[in-house]
């Protein structure tokens, strides 16, 4: 996407051509005369905040466009802060730890939550649930195979 300030880019919009135009001449001026110098200010504030909106509409366009929002969403994101996709990125290790050292982070943030609370009083004002519930066992197969027939797309 390159630069935040990237005014070489031709503007889509007449607004935005002609507040581009008219920021040109001033600096130009300008550069001959110093008294151009508070025009120039405001009309370059003015051609920033159009650029800002026009970059919002574009992706407020690509949204309401896009079938898949979410994976739109993540690769819009990638794009503003420029990282680079990486869905080509290998995690090598063994499953469980890599698995647990994953999970660290959210496990100590919620002992540090917990620890937090206990000089707390707690009040129980829930009354008590008398219906019984079962669960029924389920194999990782019927999970992984229930899984692959959701959509993505729809997920947000």
């Amino acid at each position: 996407m390159g630069s935040r300030n990237n005014y070489t880019q031709i503007p889509n919009n007449s607004k935005l051509k002609n507040c581009k135009i008219r920021l040109d001449i001033l600096h130009t001026c300008k550069m001959k005369n110093a008294v151009f110098g508070e025009a120039y200010k405001l009309v370059k504030k003015e051609y920033d905040q159009l650029l800002i909106e026009e970059r919002q509409l574009k992706y407020q366009r690509r949204i309401v466009n896009s079938d898949n929002k979410s994976k739109w969403l993540w690769s819009t994101v990638n794009e503003i802060r420029g990282t680079q996709n990486k869905s080509n990125m290998k995690v090598s290790g063994d499953p469980k730890t890599l698995a647990q050292k994953f999970n660290d982070p959210f496990a100590s943030g919620a002992s540090k939550l917990q620890s937090s609370l206990k000089n707390e009083v707690f009040i129980q004002n829930i009354p008590q649930n008398e219906d019984s519930l079962t669960f029924q066992i389920v194999t990782a197969d019927e999970v992984l195979k229930l899984s692959s027939t959701l959509k993505n797309k729809f997920s947000s």
